[in-house]
């Protein structure tokens, strides 16, 4: 007797999850001059588990602005990266797009009026 198990069935979740199974984030060691442990983690993190990518004249505070020559970086994780870290894993597993983006948009705003 076979039991078929089915995690999503619905036309609002996506049968199709990405999982990160292991993330390296590669920093060259003369850049991280005048730069905090703290920081340099915080950066990890975000360029890590959430796989972000390098956005030119990034309009909120963030963290992803570590090692931008003309920006002033932060000391740590931003309202901005908080809220975006929680809300995408806040997010169900099998989540369309859509409905990540909105959750770490709610989840930002959240985190900026809590400050």
């Amino acid at each position: 007797w076979l039991e078929l198990k089915v995690g999503a069935a619905s036309r609002l979740l996506t049968p199709i999850r990405q999982d990160i199974a292991a993330s390296v984030v590669v920093i060259e060691k003369k850049a991280l001059l005048n730069k905090t442990l703290g920081q340099i983690a915080d950066f990890a993190v975000m360029r890590g588990m959430a796989a972000t990518r390098p956005v030119a004249d990034m309009a909120m505070p963030s963290i992803l602005t570590l090692f931008d020559k003309d920006a002033a970086p932060p000391a740590e994780l931003t309202d901005f990266d908080r809220g975006l870290l929680k809300g995408l894993y806040q997010s169900p597993p099998h989540a369309l797009a859509s409905q990540q983006v909105a959750n770490m948009a709610r989840t930002i705003q959240q985190e900026a009026a809590t400050e």
